[in-house]
């Protein structure tokens, strides 16, 4: 009969599964690391995919409720508007949208008795006209399509939100297919080329877009301008 060996831990000691899976993960991590981390965060593939239904729920809805232009293939769209100017601006600018955009030239911020002489606009400002029923991305869809000019107001913080780069790639949509008119950029802040959204190179190296300058009755005409 063979003798039977009770091997003990001592026996089986060697290369931890650390000395195999450390220097792979690491490898690992060097190649894909930041590739990974971005596939992976949730809040981006949420936006991403929410933005790809809502394209393809309102293709739908158009195709049925308004006939397509055979030639040029886009949906005929109608021409009323609810407002003149949509706000694209990130939370931590709304003070400065509120003080330099809202009480000079929004319709309903600026009093009468403090109207300025730049005229006034319908604008939509979501931290105030957003509908509490929806999603923050079907409320930013639906009232670019129902604005006839946007407006984006460009800093550091507005390119860090991913939200804001789905928002841009609507906008330019909605301009490819003339449901919005113009994109305005104003750059409040000073930023490196690399900092701004790949989808805006091309406005900004064509000089189309308006800095804030301490001039105010130089930047508020220039606006008006763009906004007509």
């Amino acid at each position: 009969m063979l003798a039977q060996r009770c091997y003990t831990v001592v026996d089986f000691v060697g290369p931890t599964l650390e000395n195999y899976v450390g220097p792979k993960f690491f490898l690992l991590s060097q190649y894909v690391g930041p590739t990974f981390g971005q596939l992976v965060e949730p809040t981006c593939w949420a936006n991403r995919i929410e933005y790809r239904v809502y394209r393809v729920k309102q293709t739908i809805r158009r195709s049925r409720l308004l006939p397509g232009n055979r030639e040029t293939g886009r949906p005929f769209l109608p021409e009323d508007k609810k407002y003149d100017v949509y706000l694209s601006y990130s939370e931590e600018d709304y003070p400065w949208v509120r003080e330099h955009i809202l009480s000079h030239i929004d319709e309903w911020e600026t009093e009468e008795n403090n109207a300025t002489a730049f005229g006034t606009y319908k604008m939509y400002c979501s931290d105030r006209d957003s509908h509490h029923g929806k999603s923050e991305l079907e409320n930013m869809c639906e009232n670019i399509e129902l604005s006839r000019v946007a407006v984006v107001v460009l800093s550091s913080s507005y390119t860090q939100k991913h939200l804001h780069t789905v928002e841009l790639e609507h906008l330019l949509y909605s301009k490819d297919i003339s449901v919005i008119q113009d994109i305005v950029i104003i750059m409040i802040e000073k930023l490196k080329f690399k900092q701004i959204p790949t989808v805006l190179h091309h406005q900004i190296k064509q000089d189309k877009f308006l800095r804030w300058e301490a001039d105010e009755k130089k930047f508020y005409g220039d606006l008006i301008r763009y906004l007509k």
